[in-house]
């Protein structure tokens, strides 16, 4: 289930923050954010890293492809948990990965960048 969605005009808040802007992306934004993401994945299969290694995802929590993954300050994300942590955050609707993570799954899993 993917967190970014179209937001209501207004403000988000989070515990204890001041309001933020909250603005609907265009679709050319959309698909600009989804091509940017599409070329790590890319970048990453050309470098030689395969479909056998994994990365364990910060945000949902499961075993997912390391190609494409993106690590945020200590949070690793994988392609797809980053392509819509990128969208959530360009619409103003999170700060940063871990509010991402949070919001999403109830907790940032700050595990190690590695690939196995």
């Amino acid at each position: 289930m993917a967190f970014y969605r179209v937001p209501a005009a207004g403000f988000a808040t989070g515990a204890g923050q001041l309001p933020r802007a909250v603005r609907e992306l265009s679709a050319e934004q959309i698909t600009a954010i989804r091509t940017v993401m599409q070329l790590f994945v890319e970048e990453d299969e050309e470098r030689g890293l395969s479909s056998r290694h994994t990365v364990d995802c910060g945000a949902c929590g499961k075993l997912q492809p390391a190609a494409g993954s993106i690590t945020y300050e200590d949070l690793t994300l994988c392609n797809a948990c980053a392509l819509d942590y990128e969208l959530g955050r360009a619409s103003g609707q999170v700060r940063n990965a871990a509010e991402y993570a949070r919001l999403r799954h109830g907790r940032p899993q700050r595990r190690p960048a590695t690939a196995r």
